[in-house]
Protein backbone atom coordinates (compact mmCIF):
# COMPACT_ATOMS: atom_id res chain seq x y z
CA UNK A 1 0.00 0.00 0.00
CA UNK A 2 1.78 3.32 -1.35
CA UNK A 3 2.03 5.94 1.73
CA UNK A 4 0.29 9.14 1.55
CA UNK A 5 1.81 12.41 2.42
CA UNK A 6 0.60 14.55 4.38
CA UNK A 7 0.21 18.33 3.38
CA UNK A 8 2.06 20.79 5.44
CA UNK A 9 -0.67 23.59 5.31
CA UNK A 10 1.30 27.05 5.69
CA UNK A 11 -0.04 31.03 4.97
CA UNK A 12 2.26 30.26 1.52
CA UNK A 13 -0.20 27.73 0.29
CA UNK A 14 -2.83 29.35 0.98
CA UNK A 15 -1.44 32.35 -0.65
CA UNK A 16 -0.36 30.20 -3.62
CA UNK A 17 -3.96 28.71 -3.70
CA UNK A 18 -5.76 32.12 -3.65
CA UNK A 19 -3.32 33.58 -6.92
CA UNK A 20 -4.38 30.59 -8.93
CA UNK A 21 -8.00 31.24 -8.44
CA UNK A 22 -7.76 34.48 -8.95
CA UNK A 23 -5.66 33.37 -12.17
CA UNK A 24 -8.19 31.66 -13.11
CA UNK A 25 -11.09 32.93 -12.41
CA UNK A 26 -13.64 36.31 -13.68
CA UNK A 27 -14.84 38.02 -11.69
CA UNK A 28 -18.23 39.57 -12.29
CA UNK A 29 -18.76 43.81 -10.85
CA UNK A 30 -21.19 42.36 -8.32
CA UNK A 31 -18.49 40.01 -7.22
CA UNK A 32 -15.75 42.61 -7.04
CA UNK A 33 -18.26 44.67 -5.06
CA UNK A 34 -18.25 41.53 -2.21
CA UNK A 35 -14.91 41.43 -2.13
CA UNK A 36 -14.38 45.37 -1.62
CA UNK A 37 -17.11 45.36 1.61
CA UNK A 38 -15.62 42.38 2.87
CA UNK A 39 -11.87 43.72 2.35
CA UNK A 40 -13.92 47.00 4.40
CA UNK A 41 -15.09 45.46 6.79
CA UNK A 42 -11.64 43.86 7.37
CA UNK A 43 -9.87 47.26 7.81
CA UNK A 44 -8.64 47.76 4.49
CA UNK A 45 -9.24 51.19 3.24
CA UNK A 46 -8.32 50.89 -0.60
CA UNK A 47 -10.20 52.10 -3.59
CA UNK A 48 -11.30 48.89 -5.90
CA UNK A 49 -9.82 50.78 -8.90
CA UNK A 50 -6.42 50.59 -7.07
CA UNK A 51 -6.69 46.73 -6.46
CA UNK A 52 -7.47 46.20 -9.75
CA UNK A 53 -4.29 48.04 -11.01
CA UNK A 54 -2.73 45.95 -8.58
CA UNK A 55 -4.27 42.65 -9.60
CA UNK A 56 -3.76 43.62 -13.05
CA UNK A 57 0.14 44.01 -12.55
CA UNK A 58 0.40 40.71 -10.49
CA UNK A 59 -0.96 38.96 -13.39
CA UNK A 60 2.05 39.56 -15.67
Amino acid sequence: MASRQLMKWSPQVHQDILISVFHNLSLSPDDWARVMADLNEMGYSFSESALRYVWRSSLH
